[in-house]
Parts: C-alpha cells; sequence; structure tokens
C-alpha cells in the first residue's frame, strides 16, 4: 500500500505482504510412507507466525488420509445421530479414543434391533466427542445389575373421548423398578416382529394394587366406601386434595389395566398399615369410563394430571398391537428384546356414545313396578358434556343425544322382543307387546337399554344399562 502528500495523525500506513511459507505433515509420513507438502499464497497475514499456523490447518486438511470406519451396532447403545462425533476404540484394531463423526446410519436388521453405521475421522472437534467401545453386536444391554431393570409393571389403555376426540390414542402407564430409572423408551409392533419407537418419556405413574373389595353399586360420588390399595414405590406423590378438585383431573387415577378400565378421581388418602393405604372420597367412572367391581388384586394406576398418549395411523379399531417399554438413564439402556410384550386390542373406546342414566319405568327409579304399560325413560349423555365430565350435580339442560338406542325386553332370562332405532329418550313397551310376547302379562321384566352409533362404517356400543320392573 502507498501514499502520497502529508500524512494526517489518524491514518497509520501498514506495510501488508504476502507471506509465502512451506507447511508439512510430519504425522502423515509414519502412514503412507512420504511426507505432503504443498506452496501455499496468504494474503493479508502480517506476521509469519499466523501465515504458518494457517498455513498447517490448510495442508492437514487437503492432505490428511482421514480414516473411515464401518461397523455393526446395537441401536439401544449406538445412540449418536448422524452429524455427531465420538471416540471410537478398539482393542482388536490398537484404536483407543479415535475421533470419528457419523455420515451415515442405515437399518441392519430389525428382528436384532442391529444398525450399520458409517463415520468418517474428524480430527477438529476432540473435545466435544463422546465415547463408544465396540461392544458384541446382539441383544445385550450394557446397563450395570442394579442400576437398570426390565420394567414389569407397565398397561397400555386406550385414552377417552376428552382426551383424543373420534382419534383412537394410547396412554402407556409404566411404573419405576429401581427407582434409578431417568425416562423410558416405548415401541410398538403390529406384528409381534419388528417394533419400532413411537415414545420417549419421564412420566412415569405410580402402582398400586388394591387390597380390598369395591362394588360397582357404589353411587358415582362414592363419600361411604372407598377402597385399600398397597402402594410399594412412589406413595409419598399421592397427597389429599379438596372437594372441588375432584371435578378436575386432579389425583386423577385408573382402576384396571386395559382399555375396560374405570377412571376416577379421588380426594383422601389415608395411611393405614405399612404400605397399605386407603383412598376415600371417591368421584366414579370419570369421562364416560364404565364403573366396575373391583376385586382384590385389581391394578391401581395414579396418573394425576402428568401422562402422555401415543398417536399413529395404524391404531384403528380391532387391531392388535405389542407394546415394549425400556428404560434408561443417562447413557445406560436396557436392551429392547429383553423387554416384555404388552399385548392390547384396540376397541375403539373414545368414539363409544356414554351410558345413560336414570333408567326409569312409569317415573319410578327404585323397587319399579308396573300394571299395563311400561314408560320407560333415560337421561342421553353426549360426549364431552353432562355427568362425568365435570360437576356431578351439572347436567346439560334438554340433553341432545348421539346415535340411536335399543333396548331389549327379557323374561324368565328369556329375550321376548328388541327394540332398536329409537331416537329418543323414552319408549313406551305396552299391555298388547306385552301379550303378545308372553300370553299373560309378566310378573318380572328385565329391561336393557344401550346407546349405539356408526362411526365411518363401524358401530360404537355404550354398556347396556339394566332395569328390572315386576307387576303391581
Amino acid at each position: 500500500m502507498s501514499y502520497t502528500g502529508s500524512t494526517p495523525h489518524h491514518i497509520k500506513v501498514l506495510d501488508i505482504t504476502e507471506g509465502t511459507v512451506q507447511a508439512g505433515d510430519p504425522a502423515n509420513k509414519a502412514i503412507v510412507g512420504h511426507i505432503s507438502q504443498r506452496s501455499i499464497q496468504l494474503m493479508l497475514f502480517t506476521t509469519k507466525v499466523n501465515a504458518q499456523w494457517a498455513a498447517d490447518k490448510f495442508i492437514k486438511g487437503a492432505a490428511y488420509p482421514l480414516a473411515s470406519l464401518d461397523f455393526v451396532a446395537n441401536r439401544n447403545v449406538f445412540r449418536y445421530q448422524t452429524g455427531d462425533n465420538f471416540k471410537y476404540t478398539s482393542k482388536r484394531l490398537g484404536i483407543s479414543d479415535m475421533i470419528f463423526r457419523v455420515q451415515k446410519i442405515v437399518e441392519d436388521d430389525l428382528q436384532k434391533e442391529t444398525i450399520r453405521i458409517a463415520a468418517i475421522e474428524d480430527i477438529e472437534y476432540i473435545s466435544t466427542a463422546g465415547t463408544y467401545s465396540v461392544i458384541p453386536t446382539g441383544n445385550v444391554p450394557i446397563s450395570t445389575k442394579g442400576l437398570l431393570n426390565i420394567l414389569k409393571y407397565t398397561a397400555f389403555v386406550e385414552a377417552l373421548y376428552t382426551e383424543s376426540g373420534n382419534d383412537i390414542l394410547i396412554i402407556p402407564l409404566v411404573a419405576r423398578e429401581t427407582g434409578q430409572e431417568q425416562g423410558f423408551l416405548v415401541y410398538v409392533s403390529f406384528d409381534e416382529e419388528s417394533y419400532m419407537k413411537v415414545a420417549n418419556t419421564d412420566t412415569f405413574a405410580v402402582r398400586g394394587v388394591v387390597t380390598s373389595y369395591y362394588p360397582s353399586d357404589t353411587l358415582a360420588m362414592d363419600d361411604d366406601v372407598g377402597f385399600q390399595v398397597r402402594i410399594t414405590e412412589g406413595a409419598s406423590q399421592l397427597l389429599t386434595t379438596t372437594r372441588i378438585d375432584l371435578f378436575g383431573t386432579k389425583n386423577l387415577s385408573i382402576l384396571g389395566s386395559n382399555s375396560e378400565a374405570e377412571v376416577i378421581t379421588w380426594q383422601t388418602i389415608t395411611p393405614i398399615s405399612g404400605d397399605i393405604y386407603e383412598i376415600t372420597g371417591v368421584y366414579r367412572n370419570r369421562y364416560g369410563s364404565n364403573r366396575k367391581t373391583h376385586y382384590p388384586g385389581t391394578e391401581f394406576w395414579y396418573v394425576d394430571q402428568n401422562y402422555i398418549t401415543i398417536d399413529n395411523s395404524e391404531f384403528t379399531y380391532g387391531s392388535n398391537l405389542f407394546f415394549k417399554v425400556i428404560p434408561y438413564a443417562g447413557a445406560k439402556i436396557l436392551s429392547l428384546s429383553e423387554a416384555y410384550v404388552n399385548e392390547i386390542t384396540l376397541l375403539g373406546v373414545s368414539r363409544r356414545p356414554y351410558d345413560p342414566t336414570n333408567f326409569g319405568c312409569n317415573g319410578l327409579y327404585v323397587d319399579v313396578v308396573y300394571t299395563q304399560h311400561c314408560v320407560l325413560t333415560w337421561s342421553p349423555r353426549v360426549r364431552g358434556e353432562g355427568f362425568g365430565i365435570g360437576n356431578p350435580d351439572y347436567a346439560v339442560e334438554n340433553p341432545s343425544h348421539e346415535g340411536l338406542f335399543e333396548v331389549e325386553v327379557w323374561v324368565d332370562d328369556v329375550l321376548v322382543r328388541t327394540q332398536s332405532a329409537i331416537d329418543t329418550d323414552t319408549w313406551t313397551y305396552t299391555s298388547t307387546m306385552n301379550g303378545e310376547d308372553n300370553v299373560a302379562l309378566a310378573d318380572v321384566i328385565v329391561f336393557k337399554l344401550r346407546n349405539y352409533l356408526t362411526y365411518e362404517g363401524i358401530e360404537y356400543s355404550s354398556s347396556q344399562v339394566l332395569l328390572t320392573v315386576n307387576k303391581e
């Protein structure tokens, strides 16, 4: 750079020269038998030291014979993704902490859960590399005993309408085994052979076992009976709450371990003895689930407001699914092949209409009698509205209904009449019908009522509600 004339005090004249330096790669000689050398023209380097540094990096990048690596690994052990770098160690090859970057990952054998890794040596990012040592490529877990165990207590239930709408979603219920688990992976198979991962979560549930008989004929707001449950791990998470919380999802729990399980919320937990607790103030058959009799040994799952749902386009009515769950803690993870299989047949629970309520005859609901006609009435329930969703004292005024109703008439355990396609909330079993079906008016009649609808060509039905009527 040149300048003529007077030089202002704020202008500094720099003599920038082009540096020509030689850079060699002595380390390369040990591998290929010679030293790779090139001449490099470097502009705007003001010192020879800086030019030498740049030349050294350039020559290494241009001449260094980066090693490539191809190997088979267990998908549950090799957790690096394309673009990640890692230190590679192999005693057989005499390699220790060599830096590679993942270029490609391809499936090797779905049934054996192996993948093939293509990688290339990376000398620039040593400080950020993870570590991977060659281990057997079969289904061998690397976790240390006592840190992780196979998860024994798992269940899968279908999500109800208020969570999934008309879609079929699955809720995994998974309890910790050792207490060291940080999370778990969920895999699904449609043929019980090849599995694909569908979830990675740290949302565990608390599991217990019902130890007392819990009948189905309690009130929906059960303040009198309740049940006892044994909880060996995580009981401290269960806390007594307020009455108003019962109407939301606080203390949300599930009794049972399949798609017919009963969903409840509850108010009070009381220690009884050891790991036995009493649950009282139970709001039953929440969100359209069925109120059932639960015997000792029934699984109790506490999910509160923390749970995940799993969605997949192949979750269709009637299909069989096979789930596996494997836990992890840090870099430790169990093998998929050792996990237990959970099978579930999809029933389309979220698409079912709710059970009708207030099923009565001639205005009576208990100790029901008749003389001539049986005028049946009931309260329709619409999914997402009314009883079982929020406050149980709230019902939709002049409720609409979904689909149609069907009434079966039974006398002496024989089905004598079926009336389908009822498009209202009442139907009359006349004395004429009664005489046609039974010659004389029956002494005892059992009516069975259900709500049904058709969705995408498949019929979904509520449970049947029963009413016994005696001749006066």
